[in-house]
């Protein structure tokens, strides 16, 4: 059997190419038999429709897709959807790229695609170091997460500690215990140095 399998943002344009509309023609032009699709309003990595259509899969079913992308937000996961399929016995059909099975175009295909998955990996990490080492020159660079107040804010905060407890300091400002906690414990290593 030919199962296709599409997924769509809700916000895409019907007239684009990777509308849920034009997925599905396409994979009905490719001998999809049955169609299974998600659609989402964000990022999400569930993919409900996706579990359904896995678990009626059986030895010798080919599922379609126009692309990885549909099955996994990233080569890595892709690749690992691709070999629990290819244990189940299913071949897969990426439209883009073309069919992953036994055969030895099928195993260099899936081998192309692990090296992609890794490239991808490497270069995130490459990229996230590179905007690092950036970010670390620019003026008032912080290590950690972004801060939520300004500098005027905390120094404000700080001066209150000075007279008041910190749930009053909070009531004031709006910054939460926890945060002046931080933001005191912050002070104090600097004093310190």
């Amino acid at each position: 059997m030919i199962y296709g399998y599409a997924k769509a943002n809700s916000n895409t344009l019907p007239t684009s190419k990777n509308s849920l509309q034009k997925q599905i023609e396409k994979l009905n032009e490719a001998g999809a038999e049955e169609i299974f699709s998600d659609v989402f309003t964000d990022t999400s990595a569930a993919r409900p429709q996706l579990a359904t259509l896995v678990k009626k899969l059986n030895p010798g079913d080919t599922i379609v897709i126009t692309g990885f992308d549909k099955i996994a937000n990233s080569l890595k996961f892709a690749l690992k959807v691709v070999d629990f399929l290819k244990m189940k016995g299913v071949k897969i059909h990426v439209l883009n790229y073309g069919l992953i099975d036994e055969s030895q175009t099928g195993g260099a295909r899936r081998n192309v695609l692990a090296l992609f998955a890794e490239w991808e990996k490497e270069m995130v990490i490459q990229r996230t170091s590179e905007g690092k080492q950036r970010a670390k020159h620019k003026p008032g660079f912080r290590e950690g997460r972004p801060m939520k107040f300004s500098q005027e804010q905390e120094r404000h905060a700080l001066e209150l500690l000075k007279d008041f407890s910190y749930a009053e300091v909070s009531r004031i400002t709006g910054i939460s215990k926890a945060t002046l906690s931080r933001m005191q414990a912050r002070e104090n290593k600097k004093q310190k140095l």
